[in-house]
């Protein structure tokens, strides 16, 4: 679904307590683990930690804020691999679009990703650093070590405007 989160409910993580107060400074450990072995690929889950209202007092008005935390939880796969790759190159509507896909059994966060465009003789011609502002990856703990990705797309004469 265009990388939204698919959110269901399960009985693979268990966590204690499932209920605690906390005073103002005061912090709590939240013991998390799951019930299922590793499997082939990585298993992802997400624990939502949510302040419960305070007993209404009569009188009392005004707007309550309350806290609301998702915590990711990542099961490791039984073997770790981050594997990148880039499919899809095409020009559409005079915009450059590639897919950068995980065919790993893990996710992974790349450095950094650098679109060139060459002339004919091989030139670079324009040059665009894509930032956390265009994608959306989650961090992870597996670092694909210093593969560079190389792709090329042929394009027909003036496709770029030259």
């Amino acid at each position: 679904l265009a990388g939204e989160m698919q959110l269901t409910p399960t009985k693979d993580v268990i966590f204690f307590p499932a209920l605690l107060t906390l005073g103002p400074r005061e912090e709590r450990n939240i013991r998390i683990g799951v019930v299922v072995p590793p499997g082939p690929v990585e298993k992802t889950y997400r624990l939502f930690v949510e302040e419960l209202p305070p007993v209404e007092k009569p009188g009392q008005t005004g707007v309550q804020v309350l806290t609301r935390m998702s915590i990711p939880i990542f099961l490791d796969p039984t073997v770790k691999k981050g594997q990148a790759t880039i499919k899809d190159l095409a020009l559409r509507d005079g915009a450059f679009v590639f897919h950068l896909a995980n065919s790993g059994t893990v996710h992974f966060t790349p450095q950094s990703i650098r679109v060139r465009a060459l002339d004919a003789s091989g030139a670079v011609v324009a040059e665009k650093k894509l930032g956390d502002e265009i994608f959306y990856i989650m961090i992870g703990a597996v670092q694909i070590e210093k593969t560079a990705l190389t792709e090329r797309l042929q394009t027909p004469a003036g496709a770029c405007g030259q």
